[in-house]
C-alpha cells in the first residue's frame, strides 16, 4: 500500500471509493456506513452534495475492483 496523499509520512490503510487514491486513517471516513467502501474528504463532500466536482476525478468501477484487489 502506498504512503497517504495527503500526509506523505504516513502509510495509506485504504483506497477512496470513488476517486481510488491512498488514504490514511485520519483522512478516510465512512459515509454510507462500515459495509460500503469508504471515501476521502474531498469525495465524501462531493458525494453528499456539499461540493460540485472533486480534486482528483472519480475512476471507473473496473479501476477499483484492481486496486482493490491488488490490496488484499
Amino acid at each position: 500500500m502506498d504512503s497517504c496523499i495527503k500526509h506523505p509520512h504516513e502509510i495509506g490503510i485504504n483506497f477512496c471509493g470513488r476517486c481510488g487514491g491512498s488514504w490514511c486513517a485520519d483522512c478516510l471516513v465512512y459515509p454510507f456506513g462500515e459495509k460500503k467502501p469508504p471515501l476521502c474528504m474531498t469525495c465524501a463532500m462531493v458525494a453528499a452534495g456539499v461540493r460540485t466536482a472533486a480534486e482528483r476525478p472519480a475512476l471507473p468501477r473496473k479501476e477499483l475492483k484492481r486496486l482493490s484487489k491488488e490490496a488484499k
